[in-house]
């Protein structure tokens, strides 16, 4: 499991929050529910996880 530390303060800090496996996040493994796409790793952050770990969001694991 890959732990992704966001920002130490803000709105989302403590706050339970899930992001999907279709939503990238640089260096992590995702599937976006594809056989096909299964084990890719983007070389990317998609805009809105950079917001979400911006405001203080840990990201410990992805929804599936």
């Amino acid at each position: 499991m890959t732990e992704i530390v966001g920002a130490s303060s803000g709105k989302l800090s403590g706050k339970t929050l899930a992001i999907k496996d279709n939503m990238h996040i640089a260096g992590v493994p995702m599937s976006c529910g594809s056989y096909f796409l299964r084990g890719f790793v983007s070389a990317n952050t998609a805009p809105v996880v950079t917001r979400i770990l911006d405001a203080g969001h840990i990201h410990s694991s992805a929804s599936m």
